[in-house]
């Protein structure tokens, strides 16, 4: 099923990438805005946890239905949606943002660093959230800002302050 999406999911890495996010500056709004419209449009219901303005955090949480909903472990995925600032611009041989898909491979600031990996931690969450009779526990993904910068409002933030976030384990 998930080879089967594959273009959904090198569309959304390659959206996320034509989305300028450097930080510094750090201004991760629109690339925010871009992942909750995807949430939505998972109908997945989500929360903004925004302690500096221009770095929005977004936090989605769900629990399994099978058995008692409360019972089994928080599976928690983690994932910056900033990147680093392009720098050397003359050794580009592509536009920094352009999200291309060419030979099998995808080009752009943060292909490996970490938009694609964090795609990768999306399309296994929405599949379990698609999936979530089949399972009891909680799972939980958050897409934060402020991470090349050290994450103090980003994961630091949200690990000091929302302890419902904090998982058994985490894929990162």
């Amino acid at each position: 099923e998930m080879d089967q999406r594959m273009d959904e999911w090198l569309d959304i890495v390659s959206t996320l990438i034509s989305i300028p996010s450097e930080n510094p500056p750090g201004d991760t709004t629109e690339i925010a805005n871009y992942y909750t419209s995807l949430l939505e449009e998972y109908g997945v219901p989500y929360e903004i946890i925004d302690p500096e303005p221009k770095m929005p955090n977004v936090v989605a949480q769900f629990k399994g239905e099978r058995g008692d909903p409360d019972d089994g472990n928080h599976l928690a995925f983690n994932g910056h949606l900033d990147t680093f600032p392009r720098r050397e611009e003359d050794r580009w041989d592509r536009d920094p943002f352009s999200g291309d898909i060419e030979d099998g491979k995808i080009h752009g600031r943060g292909a490996s660093d970490m938009h694609g990996g964090f795609t990768a931690s999306l399309a296994a969450f929405i599949y379990l959230f698609e999936h979530k009779d089949k399972f009891q526990g909680k799972v939980t993904i958050a897409a934060v800002s402020d991470e090349e910068t050290g994450g103090k409002w980003g994961t630091d933030y949200i690990v000091e302050n929302y302890p419902k976030y904090r998982g058994d384990a985490l894929i990162s």
